[in-house]
């Protein structure tokens, strides 16, 4: 048998190598003797580390080399449930196949009953449990659905009092269900930066993604920007970012439980949202406050977005207006555009309005405009569906030609500056600029920052 090779998947070449030894009739004690001449690279290096007394037990050499390749059985669990076919493979293949995932994915032994239903209640114990928690738990390990439940309920106690999304889902949404959240109609590198920022404010990939972007919570002021002078000053203010106030502290502190309340009145699976880019258009992006899967919709995935003002009663909250006795979000609200304006660009087509005041917990469902269904806002000039792209464009093109300059002023007062544009170019383009800073203290009012 030849060497392995860089380009070798492991697990098949020592599938192969054990069906070569059976086929020799090697006894098992010889298996690891006469593998350990063919290793090289992260195999023969993992043989190096292990235990002297231990490297020529096969079973042990061979977890080992594995374990290197980070191979395991969570790594067969998920090749099995998420297989794909080939056109070449012949439905024989393709039954030996899942057979041989499925035994190394429950070490089957069909003296083991047991064995077999700790895997598949582990798994289906896991399934149930929120993103977030099950992470926490199959980083650790656990073998059977007991260690898993004990794990979960140390994950309490260290998290008491804290103010979480809800341990278990509403329900087990379908493995294709699963795929469909999490891929939000983005591409590849997006859905990266979505589940990388999904802290949002307290996570400084986060910011670094809004700041040369256009987000959801602006395109109301985009849209009602006239002249240029207006839009440039808004370019300015967009890329002067936004202070957080007293009012931004109260909602991002009130919002976790705000969302386990609406996940249980609703019945719903609610899941953390990071910052979304759209894939055609990546100078628009968005941050819903969460993702949501409502399995008595169609279609059934959707968004969440949270208000909590500070008054008694909804009728209070000025974005609210009654309508035939109901509260509904005024159409003509900037909340209303931001909303819109998640939909087309995380490409789902409803989300949830959730606005939370002293005495009431408001839910509305909130539709992809119609004349928004199948529009384009990547600036296509050869769509007649454009969804207010051309001001968005040029929106945009002001703030990549506004400067933003970050400096502190010591003292509160009037400072003098001298702006210079330094060239290495041949021909030479320096210039110098003179301008004024007025320094006065902080408003105390200010914008949302959520998106």
């Amino acid at each position: 048998m030849a060497k392995l090779e860089d380009s070798d998947n492991i697990d098949h070449y020592l599938t192969t190598y054990e069906k070569l030894a059976a086929a020799c009739d090697w006894p098992k004690e010889d298996w690891a003797i006469h593998l350990i001449p063919l290793l090289t690279g992260k195999a023969r290096s993992a043989f190096i580390a292990m235990d002297p007394e231990s490297n020529l037990d096969y079973d042990q050499l061979k977890e080992a080399i594995l374990k290197k390749y980070e191979i395991n059985a969570e790594t067969y669990r998920s090749q099995f449930r998420a297989l794909e076919t080939s056109l070449d493979e012949t439905p024989q293949e393709l039954y030996i196949r899942l057979k041989d995932l499925f035994c190394k994915w429950v070490k089957y032994d069909s003296s083991s009953k047991e064995a077999l239903m700790e895997t598949m209640v582990l798994e289906q114990y896991l399934r149930v449990l929120y993103p977030e928690v099950r992470t926490w738990v199959k980083e650790r390990t656990p073998s059977t659905a007991a260690e898993a439940a004990t794990l979960v309920e140390n994950f309490v106690a260290a998290h008491k009092g804290s103010k979480r999304l809800p341990l278990c889902l509403s329900f087990v949404p379908m493995l294709h269900q699963s795929f469909h959240l999490d891929c939000l109609a983005v591409n590849g590198l997006s859905a990266t930066l979505e589940q990388e920022t999904r802290g949002q404010s307290r996570c400084p990939l986060w910011s670094m993604a809004r700041e040369s972007r256009l987000t959801a919570s602006r395109f109301h002021k985009v849209l009602h920007a006239r002249g240029e002078e207006s839009m440039q000053r808004l370019a300015i203010r967009i890329l002067k970012g936004t202070r957080q106030t007293a009012a931004m502290r109260r909602g991002l502190e009130l919002e976790p439980e705000v969302l386990r309340s609406y996940g249980e009145v609703a019945h719903v699976n609610v899941y953390a949202s990071g910052f979304v880019v759209h894939p055609d258009a990546p100078h628009l992006g968005a941050s819903p406050d969460g993702r949501v899967v409502d399995p008595t919709e169609f279609p059934p995935f959707g968004l969440v977005e949270v208000k909590c003002p500070n008054v008694q009663t909804i009728f209070e909250a000025t974005h609210i207006k009654a309508v035939g006795g109901k509260p509904q979000l005024k159409r003509g609200h900037k909340y209303w555009t931001q909303v819109q304006g998640q939909l087309a660009v995380t490409g789902l087509r409803w989300c949830d309005f959730v606005t939370d005041t002293a005495g009431d917990l408001t839910i509305e469902r909130i539709w992809l405009a119609k004349h928004l269904t199948d529009a384009n806002i990547s600036n296509n000039v050869d769509s007649n569906k454009k969804w207010f792209s051309d001001q968005v464009v040029e929106m945009w093109m002001w703030m990549m030609e506004t400067v933003k300059l970050d400096f502190v002023a010591l003292v509160q007062g009037v400072h003098n500056y001298t702006l210079y544009f330094m060239s290495d170019a041949y021909m030479g383009c320096d210039q110098e600029y003179k301008f004024s800073v007025d320094v006065k203290e902080a408003d105390s009012e200010g914008e949302s920052d959520s998106d």
